[in-house]
C-alpha cells in the first residue's frame, strides 16, 4: 500500500474507533532545519489539545509487516499516555510568575531555521539561536513542552534579555550537563554501563591533560541526552572543561543533542571539519543537525569563536 493511501485508511480506522466526539485530520507540522512532517491529529471535540502523532513512523512500522490493527492499538496507546500530561491552556500560562520556573532554552541553526524563528521569541547566537520552551512534564519516557511562541512572550511582558537570563538558569537546574569520553558512551548503547559523575569526568581529564594517550573524545550533553546542545550556554561549564584539558577547545556539533569536546592542540581543524560535514550527511538525521562546521573555545578570552 503506498504511503497517501495507508494514511486515508489509518485516519478511517481512527475515527471509527474513536467515535463521533473526536475529529481526526491530517495535517504537517514545520520541526526543526525546516523539515516538514506529516502528522495525524486526535482531537477531542471541545478541546484544542492534541499530541503529535508522526504518520511516517507508522507507515515505517506498516512496511515491516505491522498491520492496521496493530497500529490502531499503538497510536490509542501513545494517545492516551500523552494526554495524562495535558499542557498548559492559553489562560494558565499567561501570568509569567507562575510559569517562569519551568522556562528553558534550546539550540538551533539559524539560518535552516528562519521561517520558524519569525513565530518565536529568539537570540541570535554565533550562527545559531538561542530558543524558548516550557516544560510541561518530565518522567521516564521522556519529557514533554511546547514551544513559546511571539504571542505567549507578549503577554508576558518581559524583555528577550529577562526571558534568557531566567531560562538559562533553569536549563542548567533541570537539564545538567553530562560529560562522558566518547568510547564510554558507544559502550553504554551496547550494554550496560553507569555514567560517571560530571566532576570524577574533570578530574580524570586533569590527571590524564599532559600524558600520551589514545584518539581521546568527550561527548557533552545534558542527563537526557535530548537537545544537549544548550549546554554550551551554561556558566563557567567550557571554563572548567578548558582548564582540565589545561588547554584551549575544539566544539564538534554532533547534533542538536550534543558536542563532542577535544584539546585544541592535539587536532588540526580542517580534518574536524571535514569529519563533522561527513558525519552529518551520513549518521544524523536532517532535522537534528546543528551546524556544519566546528567552533573554537578560548580559555584566556573564555569566549566560543566561529
Amino acid at each position: 500500500m503506498e504511503y497517501n493511501k495507508f494514511n486515508l485508511n489509518l485516519k478511517k480506522a481512527l475515527e471509527e474507533r474513536f467515535g463521533s466526539g473526536y475529529n481526526i485530520t491530517i495535517s504537517s507540522v514545520l520541526k526543526n532545519n525546516n523539515i516538514e512532517l506529516d502528522t495525524i491529529l486526535i482531537q477531542k471535540k471541545g478541546t484544542n489539545i492534541s499530541p503529535t502523532l508522526y504518520l511516517e513512523q507508522y507507515y515505517e512500522q506498516y512496511c515491516e509487516g505491522a498491520s492496521i490493527e496493530e497500529i490502531i492499538e499503538d497510536v490509542v496507546i501513545t494517545y492516551e499516555n500523552a494526554m495524562k500530561y495535558q499542557p498548559k491552556t492559553a489562560e494558565e500560562t499567561t501570568n509569567f510568575s507562575e510559569c517562569m520556573s519551568k522556562v528553558y532554552c534550546r539550540l538551533v541553526n539559524y539560518e535552516k531555521n528562519k521561517i520558524f524563528l519569525e513565530s518565536v521569541p529568539h537570540i541570535k547566537y554565533l550562527d545559531l539561536a538561542i530558543t524558548f520552551y516550557y516544560l510541561v512534564e518530565e518522567n521516564k519516557s521522556g519529557i514533554q513542552s511546547f514551544v513559546i511562541n511571539n504571542s505567549l512572550f507578549e503577554t508576558w511582558m518581559v524583555t528577550i534579555e529577562e526571558l534568557y537570563e531566567i531560562a538559562k538558569i533553569n536549563t542548567q537546574r533541570m537539564f545538567p550537563a553530562r560529560l562522558s569520553k566518547l568510547a564510554d558512551v558507544i559502550m553504554r548503547c551496547m550494554c550496560s554501563y553507569k555514567v560517571e559523575d560530571w566532576e570524577l569526568t574533570l578530574q580524570e581529564i586533569a590527571e590524564n591533560a599532559n600524558k600520551d594517550k589514545d584518539f581521546m573524545i568527550y561527548v557533552l550533553t545534558n542527563k537526557t541526552g535530548i537537545n544537549g546542545a544548550a549546554v554550551i550556554l551554561y556558566t563557567d561549564l567550557l571554563k572548567k572543561i578548558a582548564k582540565s584539558f589545561q588547554n584551549d577547545l575544539y566544539l564538534l556539533p554532533s547534533s542538536i543533542h550534543e558536542f563532542l569536546i577535544l584539546p585544541k592542540k592535539d587536532y588540526r581543524k580542517d580534518e574536524l571539519e571535514a569529519m563533522v560535514q561527513e558525519v552529518n550527511q551520513t549518521q544524523v538525521l536532517d532535522e537534528e543537525i546543528l551546524a556544519q562546521h566546528i567552533y573554537e573555545y578560548v580559555l584566556e578570552e573564555d569566549k566560543i569563536l566561529l
